[in-house]
């Protein structure tokens, strides 16, 4: 992860239980940063200069201050950690797990779980969008989007779809998802983040993606992702039209 506050690169190195830190345009290793065993995904909260880091084999979370690149607390989760989320403007960090059904909830600021939220299905991803106090889990088997009240650490609500959960995007416009149907139709969703009242529905006349193919653009209003029969299509969901238009035709080469 590229932290623009101090210009420095983190790079989890599994096989050596280490967080590297690295000098991206030097192109040169500044530091080995231990940490516990197997660590994975890293988050980085801006108001506390802190990175978390999912170890997975550890069952725990290092904290590392980004100005000293020092660890400066180790915090246990549920078993098996791996995915990490939290946003500028809340005090949580929410850690996914590989194997548990549910969410560790950390207070970014006294550096503690406070609570863990039981998931009803297994865990695909998540967004937290900025300045909100809610998180929506998007849930598989059967798919569904668990709405988390993410300061009490609960499960708020749950919203039941009607095809395979495929991904999940925080936009201007709304919680937008991306579900297959069955026929080898899809179907995009967009979901108010206040009300969770369904704001929209498009059909789309194919299938998506593997899961988790989809990002939203840096402007906040569209949605980006590619279809399941060629893997090449690149298409764009625009929340404010409520159209999806072709970006571009990928061409992979080995």
């Amino acid at each position: 992860r590229y932290v623009p506050d101090v210009q420095k690169l983190y790079v989890s190195v599994s096989g050596e239980n280490a967080v590297s830190v690295l000098d991206r345009s030097a192109r040169r290793i500044l530091k080995q940063i231990p940490v516990g065993r197997k660590p994975r995904f890293i988050s980085y909260h801006s108001p506390t200069e802190r990175l978390f880091v999912s170890n997975q084999d550890s069952n725990s979370v290092s904290v590392i201050n980004a100005t000293t690149d020092e660890v400066v607390a180790t915090i246990g989760v549920a078993k098996a950690p791996f995915l990490s989320f939290t946003n500028d403007l809340a005090s949580r960090l929410l850690v996914a797990h590989g194997t548990a059904l549910e969410l560790s909830v950390i207070d970014v600021t006294t550096l503690r779980e406070v609570g863990r939220v039981a998931l009803p299905a297994t865990f695909g991803d998540l967004v937290f969008p900025s300045g909100s106090s809610r998180a929506f889990a998007l849930l598989r088997s059967p798919g569904m989007v668990a709405v988390v009240d993410v300061q009490a650490a609960r499960l708020e609500q749950i919203l039941s779809l009607s095809g395979d959960a495929m991904f999940i995007a925080a936009t201007k416009g709304g919680i937008v998802v991306g579900q297959n149907l069955v026929g080898g139709f899809a179907e995009i969703i967009v979901i108010d983040s206040v009300s969770l009242q369904t704001k929209e529905r498009v059909r789309l006349d194919h299938s998506l993606a593997s899961a988790g193919a989809a990002s939203t653009s840096r402007t906040g209003d569209q949605v980006v992702f590619y279809d399941l029969l060629t893997r090449r299509r690149l298409q764009r969901f625009d929340t404010a039209t409520r159209s999806v238009h072709d970006v571009a035709e990928l061409s992979f080469t080995c």
